[in-house]
């Protein structure tokens, strides 16, 4: 089975569409206080938010991401 997970910044609407229908077992966001976040939780999806600013350059941030 494959695993989904979702990418997000906002306010998560389309990961609220994608998670009712589909099992998504991660999101991630580059902001701590995206409101994603708090719907990931409602719905029970393991989230995760990452500062990307605070790493020391894209390639760490893809491997942090990877990591999961």
């Amino acid at each position: 089975m494959k695993k989904i997970a979702v990418f997000a910044s906002g306010n998560g609407s389309n990961f609220q569409v994608i998670a009712e229908e589909f099992p998504v077992e991660f999101v991630f966001s580059d902001h701590r206080d995206a409101y994603v976040l708090e719907r990931a939780d409602k719905l029970g999806v393991l989230s995760y938010a990452l500062n990307s600013r605070s790493l020391r350059a894209r390639q760490t941030t893809k491997q942090h991401l990877l990591s999961y």
